[in-house]
């Protein structure tokens, strides 16, 4: 299957993004509540916020 160059790079940004959150969200649990990246803080603070709604949904 042939991708466009696009499609490549959309990809591999994509793929790297994911990575970086992971490996970031990782960190900042192994480092506690010192964050070094504004962006990593903001990540994590969201996947805070979307977990804690989840258990609010589960225990209505």
């Amino acid at each position: 299957m042939k991708i466009a160059d696009g499609e490549w790079v959309l990809l591999v940004f994509v793929g790297i993004i994911d990575i970086c959150a992971v490996e970031l969200r990782n960190w900042i649990c192994l480092s506690g509540t010192w964050v070094l990246f504004d962006f990593a803080r903001i990540k994590w603070n969201c996947s805070n916020e979307f977990h804690f709604g989840e258990r609010e949904r589960e225990a209505d």
